[in-house]
């Protein structure tokens, strides 16, 4: 199933509202999780809360297959590398997470700081050691089983390793190709990501142990590489085709092992395949009315 000739999904409308959904959610479920607020809100409307508390967090399966459609897109277009340098797009990715995170993380510790000398200190963090924030500028505190200084910095950590795992396999493809001989370094890229896909799916998001790494979450954002190079493929059979393999990994993956956040990630990887393969459904999610949430969805990084 060749990943050439199909038209490149770019930046559509579906991903910037679901984008900006999945972080009103996110943030929402924050709010009910953490703070002095979460007891007196919890009485307004307690099922609601619960419910918020319980599930808010799987929208985090959208920004994963999102982000791998994105990185499919940007990093190997046609299942093959477009780049050069390992170093160079790791730097990039880096430098381009830590820039927002600077400001954020500046402001939750002087947050903290004020709000430890009011009447709540259970529910503010400590006071940040020098390791402490060294880790977290490293993106590596999870990791090291350095505690969180901000609810959502976990998910940095995250990004970076899905998207240097990404790098490493596209880029060794190509060297395997090479001393292969029967394959592409195409084909042998989109196999390798297929291949953890798979790994993830059924066994190592089954271990919450593996939770603080990537190969926990790589599921979810291997299923966004392979919708990307489904929908660039130049016949409707070969699509189909992609589909038909992304829906059963999905399915088989469920059998093992009902997760509602796998259901839901699967569920985002297949209204990304039609909004990519229908005009129809790229028109709708253009419509003025989503134009609150596509802003919010530009923007949700720097929300979140």
């Amino acid at each position: 199933m060749s990943a050439v000739g199909g038209k490149p999904p770019h930046r559509s409308a579906l991903i910037d509202v679901l984008k900006g959904t999945a972080c009103l959610v996110i943030v929402c479920h924050h709010m009910v999780s953490y703070g002095p607020m979460v007891d007196v809100v919890r009485g307004f409307a307690p099922g609601f809360i619960a419910w918020l508390y319980d599930y808010g967090r799987f929208a985090v399966q959208v920004f994963l297959v999102v982000a791998g459609y994105v990185a499919a897109d940007s990093l190997a277009p046609a299942g093959a590398a477009n780049f050069r340098s390992v170093s160079v797009q790791l730097a990039k990715r880096y430098w381009r997470l830590l820039a927002p995170f600077l400001v954020a993380l500046t402001a939750a510790l002087a947050a903290a700081s004020l709000a430890r000398t009011w009447h709540h200190p259970d529910s503010v963090p400590a006071a940040a050691s020098i390791g402490a924030v060294i880790a977290h500028l490293l993106m590596l505190q999870d990791l090291l089983g350095v505690p969180g200084l901000s609810a959502g910095v976990w998910y940095l950590s995250i990004d970076l390793q899905l998207f240097a795992c990404t790098v490493l396999i596209l880029a060794v493809a190509p060297w395997l190709a090479k001393h292969l001989v029967i394959v592409s370094a195409q084909h042998l890229g989109i196999a390798l990501v297929l291949g953890l896909t798979c790994v993830s799916l059924v066994w190592l998001n089954r271990i919450p142990a593996l939770d603080a790494t990537a190969l926990y979450f790589y599921g979810a954002y291997g299923m966004g590489m392979l919708t990307c190079w489904g929908v660039r493929t130049n016949t409707v059979l070969k699509r189909r085709a992609w589909f038909c393999m992304v829906s059963a990994l999905v399915v088989a993956a469920l059998a093992v092992d009902f997760r509602g956040r796998l259901l839901l990630a699967g569920l985002v990887a297949a209204l990304l395949w039609s909004c990519a393969t229908s005009a129809s459904v790229q028109g709708y999610m253009s419509a003025t009315a989503f134009g609150p949430l596509r802003y919010v969805g530009r923007i949700s990084y720097s929300v979140f």
